[in-house]
């Protein structure tokens, strides 16, 4: 349950219900879990543009209500015989709010708070949910943003075995990121926007939705090929969003990573089948990389530089054999997707994303494959009439037939123009 940003809908629901118990002339009961000071005239913009959405740390019904958020979610957890033991407060995104709150004010002139600007309401806010944490016997969990104020939280003052699940992107120079975290005594959860975000897109293509923010494109492959006990290597098989190579020396660790995060943020989402076309296939990779190193992924060392040298890119090669490891794993893993995998998603009625063929025109044949091995490839001429297509009879073609590929079931996915 995030916050202090992130959270609009609960300030509209507070506000709706002060208006409700101050029109019943209960005013203690009114203002029990309001989350937003009503004179703060601040203005600021959340990362979605948002006016409304951040918390306000400054007022004690803030930390009533989430004391209470999270008495109630503990409690549903032990009703249904799975206790709880982390609670993710994000803590995340709240940047340039408060600064004209009264309430906020008040704190700033006390001389003995050591609260001075809005700059240390982030501290100040993660050491009271912290002791309401405390208090339900929790262990805190939040982003790393969160937990950064002047330089990282002591993990030793916070709520119970606190976790960090960390963000940053390789081509911010965040690779070091990850262990500096796991080195100050965090358990640290790997959620690195630019292979397991799955609200960005499978190809850099204008008909796959997603954001581009921190990659391009995501695709099943992609996140097969991540190492995530070793962060710097994967420059190796990565570029910056704009494509250019990367260059990343490996920090000092002195603590392994806790485990791996697959992400979708759902704000440029509507509809169910959206979700599934966004999480399915490549939920198979996360959870292939995340439940078993790969004997082609290097053992983590201090001082280590790793460049990108695949995408035809010059410069030392520092895989070696493990190319060749790496790919045929790979293959496997297609082969297990394509004639296993794909199946099940479809006696499921899951809408998962079809892989778009790769098909060139070579001597006036059609010569195409696709990702995944057992899905059927189709061509047309005019996009009306399709033929199924036959790797032992590649049949005759010219520049801009189209080709996609077919389910078990028959449900078609994108077409694209051979050029």
């Amino acid at each position: 349950m995030d916050m202090l940003g992130h959270s609009r809908a609960a300030i509209k629901s507070m506000d709706a219900r002060y208006r409700k118990f101050l029109k019943q002339g209960d005013q203690k009961a009114a203002e029990m879990y309001l989350l937003a000071d009503r004179y703060d005239e601040t203005k600021y913009f959340s990362i979605q543009n948002y006016t409304d959405n951040t918390i306000n740390p400054c007022i004690e019904s803030s930390f009533v209500f989430m004391d209470k958020v999270v008495s109630e979610i503990k409690k549903i957890h032990q009703e249904g015989g799975q206790p709880l033991s982390d609670y993710h407060i994000g803590a995340d995104e709240t940047a340039g709010a408060w600064g004209d709150s009264p309430a906020c004010r008040q704190l700033f002139v006390d001389t003995d708070n050591g609260i001075n600007t809005t700059k240390d309401l982030g501290k100040y806010f993660i050491k009271r949910i912290s002791h309401i944490l405390n208090n339900h016997e929790l262990n805190l969990a939040a982003w790393n943003d969160g937990l950064n104020h002047d330089g990282i939280m002591p993990p030793e003052s916070l709520a119970g075995d606190s976790s960090a699940y960390v963000w940053s992107t390789m081509y911010w120079n965040g690779a070091g990121n990850y262990n500096a975290f796991a080195n100050a005594g965090y358990d640290v959860i790997v959620a690195m926007p630019d292979v397991v975000y799955f609200d960005h897109p499978y190809e850099a293509d204008p008909k796959e939705r997603g954001y581009y923010w921190a990659a391009r494109y995501t695709n099943t492959k992609k996140i097969f090929n991540f190492m995530p006990d070793n962060i710097p290597a994967n420059a190796e098989t990565m570029t910056d969003r704009m494509g250019n190579p990367l260059n990343v020396t490996s920090t000092e660790k002195n603590k392994e990573f806790k485990g791996l995060q697959g992400n979708i943020w759902s704000e440029s989402i509507r509809q169910d089948d959206q979700v599934e076309y966004m999480v399915f296939p490549r939920i198979f990779a996360l959870a292939e990389r995340a439940w078993h190193t790969a004997n082609w992924e290097p053992k983590h060392k201090t001082g280590v530089n790793y460049k990108t040298n695949e995408f035809n890119y010059k410069g030392t090669n520092t895989m070696g054999k493990r190319i060749q490891q790496r790919a045929a794993d790979w293959e496997v893993f297609a082969h297990v997707i394509g004639h296993k995998e794909l199946a099940k998603l479809d006696a499921a009625n899951i809408i998962y994303r079809l892989p778009v063929p790769g098909a060139i025109i070579n001597k006036g044949k059609l010569e195409a494959n696709v990702s995944f091995p057992g899905l059927t490839i189709e061509y047309s001429n005019d996009g009306k009439v399709w033929e199924k297509y036959n790797h032992e009879q590649q049949p005759t073609a010219k520049v801009g037939i189209l080709v996609r590929s077919i389910s078990a079931t028959g449900r078609a996915g994108r077409s694209v123009t051979v050029k």
